[in-house]
């Protein structure tokens, strides 16, 4: 089993460990919200995400499958950013699922012009085009995320349905 299908395991083992937690609206929509944050902007979207829902990182940072301590090593850093100990990669990989859903599904959860502008498509599967406003070090994550997360929309549909999001 490579990297990428240990991810998607270890993901699909959250939701469903943790189902529980999703039938809440606010949290649900807390969590989305900061997958997303993730796959459009990175590590700036724990202050994005922090806004809107000042509790996430009280909320979500007790889940292990969601920590740099369980999935790979960290160094602490004393940047504000990094003041928090999620794996980006993790709810990187989950909001593009969420992203796709998005599109594919005309769920109406972002518009299409972010997309576009953050992603270079309307999803990190679809033919991408360097847009004027991705800079190289975006691009290079993007490109990187798409050889790491394989497309697996029988798993993302699952990943789905345990979010409680309606495709």
């Amino acid at each position: 089993m490579n990297q990428a299908e240990k991810g998607l395991k270890s993901i699909l083992n959250f939701m469903a460990e943790n189902e529980n937690i999703f039938q809440d609206d606010l949290t649900r929509n807390s969590f989305i919200d900061l997958c997303t944050n993730t796959a459009l902007y990175e590590s700036k979207a724990i202050n994005i995400t922090l806004k809107k829902y000042p509790d996430v990182i009280d909320t979500f940072s007790k889940y292990k499958a969601l920590t740099l301590n369980n999935n790979s090593v960290y160094t602490p850093s004393a940047k504000k950013v990094h003041s928090n100990d999620f794996d980006y990669k993790v709810l990187c990989y989950i909001g593009c699922i969420i992203v796709w859903a998005d599109f594919s599904h005309n769920l109406g959860i972002l518009q299409k012009e972010t997309l576009k502008s953050r992603f270079g498509g309307y999803h990190l599967w679809d033919q991408l085009f360097k847009e004027s406003t991705i800079n190289m070090k975006r691009w290079k994550h993007i490109i990187e995320f798409r050889e790491t997360f394989p497309f697996q929309p029988n798993q993302f549909i699952v990943i789905l349905r345990l979010l409680h999001i309606g495709i």
